[in-house]
């Protein structure tokens, strides 16, 4: 295991797989072994993960869980890390349930062991969209182990990501990164991961209203993180999959904060998380690579087989968050029956109060219905948004846009897109003050 691991550092030439499965065969034949064994199958499990071999890792790791259970070191040092490994090799397959089944209860342990095993579940929750995340992380905190901190830092990156609040996340994660005690943690790049994912939304939103200074600053400071994920991996001896997929991620999410098309490298992304086996990750990085085409103008075959691998895979984990941002870009692009979803049919109804012909009347006899494309329009009016603006993030063109915005003024019997707005409101088919 020692040499193993010293070649994983590149300090010395070998094959880990092989070391490692050579410490698992030697200890498993020693009667007085069990420690060693566990803690070979503890590293090969880490060693398969990495490498894409999902199932494999989860079989060491099911091994090493039988073992701890029973001599009764399920909370060992090893023990825990064993049932850790087991469930980031359930949770990259899919096999979310099993997660919570593992770790939930965990979560009212009153050793830190259980709670940092509850960590597991909390994820789960998160990408689930379930709203017990929140109270899970709340009664998570404090567990005076910095690594369980950090799970639950990137819980709570994911969160606000989620919910829209890129400079939230970004705030977690310059508070998290720093407080990393070695160099080359795997946890480290997925900081810088998810600081490029939220650099990247500030940069776009900067470059939709027309701030170009701000979208490079924050693109520049996308390219620092991308640079410090490149550090971190520097002395391994070999780059693995499930390495190589964080690396990739964070470069794709450059070239998406410096505005540039980034179609090609979200398909290299979604290719190193097949090599992974990580579900979930293939999905997110399947609908990155559709919206990316599709802000190039690209509808094409490829484009639609992204959106429905991205759907399909969000379906099948039941990963809400996910699905809703598959949907919302399907129908902002109008791709509903190529993809295979049930086109909208719903309109943003009138209201029946106000009087007839009185300024943000929306009787039968002043207005009709607003399109579910008005509606959408009608969301971007109330932000500020130019008509450039708003065919951006249509996916449509600055001329349609006029043309949603000429009609939506039309019905609403108002003078102006700020008066628009403020009948829309009035009504009632705005939400806002």
């Amino acid at each position: 295991v020692a040499r193993g691991l010293r070649v994983r550092r590149g300090e010395v030439d070998g094959d880990v797989g092989e070391l490692f499965a050579e410490a698992i065969r030697r200890s498993a034949a020693d009667s007085c072994g069990l420690s060693s064994h566990m803690r070979a199958l503890r590293f090969s499990a880490v060693h398969l993960l990495e490498s894409g071999r999902v199932d494999e890792a989860l079989r060491a790791a099911d091994a090493g869980v039988a073992l701890g259970t029973k001599a009764g070191l399920n909370w060992s040092s090893y023990g825990l890390d064993l049932r850790l490994l087991r469930g980031w090799a359930l949770s990259a397959v899919g096999r979310w349930d099993e997660v919570l089944q593992a770790s939930l209860d965990a979560a009212y342990a009153p050793t830190s062991p259980g709670r940092v095993l509850a960590t597991q579940a909390l994820g789960v929750l998160v990408s689930r969209g379930d709203p017990a995340a929140d109270g899970l992380l709340e009664r998570l905190r404090g567990t005076g182990d910095w690594w369980a901190e950090l799970q639950l830092d990137l819980c709570e990156i994911n969160l606000a990501l989620q919910r829209g609040q890129p400079a939230a996340a970004l705030a977690i994660v310059e508070r998290a990164l720093p407080a990393i005690p070695h160099s080359g943690e795997t946890e480290a790049l997925l900081l810088a991961a998810r600081a490029t994912t939220a650099l990247a939304q500030l940069a776009g939103a900067a470059r939709l209203a027309g701030d170009a200074g701000a979208a490079d600053g924050y693109a520049a400071r996308a390219r620092h993180y991308a640079e410090f994920a490149d550090h971190e991996i520097a002395q391994r001896d070999k780059v693995m999959p499930a390495i190589a997929l964080w690396i990739a991620w964070t470069a794709a999410e450059v070239l998406r904060a410096e505005g540039r098309p980034s179609a090609n490298a979200w398909a290299d992304v979604v290719e190193l998380a097949s090599q992974s086996g990580r579900i979930e990750d293939i999905a997110g990085a399947s609908l990155r690579q559709a919206e990316a085409a599709l802000d190039v103008g690209d509808r094409g075959a490829a484009t639609v087989a992204a959106l429905r691998r991205a759907i399909e895979l969000a379906e099948s984990l039941g990963a809400r968050p996910l699905l809703a941002a598959a949907d919302a870009i399907v129908r902002r692009s109008r791709l509903d029956a190529q993809v295979g979803l049930p086109a909208s049919v719903s309109v943003v109804a009138p209201s029946s109060s106000g009087s007839p012909g009185s300024p943000g009347s929306l009787g039968a006899g002043t207005a009709s219905a607003l399109t579910p494309r008005e509606g959408e329009v009608l969301e971007l009016l109330a932000q500020g948004l130019s008509n450039r603006q708003i065919g951006k993030a249509l996916f449509i063109s600055e001329k349609t846009a006029s043309v949603h915005v000429s009609n939506i003024i039309g019905k609403l019997g108002a003078a102006s897109r700020t008066e628009a707005v403020v009948v829309a409101r009035r009504r009632g088919v705005l939400g806002g003050p």
